[in-house]
């Protein structure tokens, strides 16, 4: 009957801290959606760089909206410097006096694309 309430009382947790926060994750999916390990992870919680941190008994969640919205930051800042790797191989075919607006230009869309808002919160 014991473990019959702890499953119980662990659904009531479990589904109102999910509505308020988004959905709620392990660690360790975060770890993996972040590309960063399960000690980086729980190092961010520690920083505040993790704002939203869920812990019933010894099992421990963060907010899934949080954790995509860090991913998506992460992945458009490599996508733009690769981007801007490229754009130093084409500019070599630009003329020089043409160059610095041709950066500036595609800077400008490059920084316009990263505050395209998101679905996720």
């Amino acid at each position: 009957m014991r473990n019959k309430e702890k499953e119980i009382e662990f659904y009531a947790w479990y589904t109102e801290n999910w509505l308020k926060s988004g959905g709620l994750i392990s660690q360790a999916t975060a770890a993996r959606l972040l590309n960063k390990s399960t000690g980086r992870i729980a190092q961010m919680i520690k920083e505040g760089k993790i704002k939203e941190y869920y812990q019933f008994e010894n099992l421990s969640f963060v907010a899934f909206p949080e954790i995509m919205k860090e991913a998506r930051k992460e992945i458009f800042k490599r996508c733009k410097k690769e981007i801007q790797e490229g754009l130093k191989d084409i500019a070599e075919n630009i003329p020089e006096d043409q160059r610095e607006t041709f950066f500036e230009g595609f800077n400008k869309i490059i920084n316009q694309a990263e505050n395209i808002p998101s679905k996720i919160k």
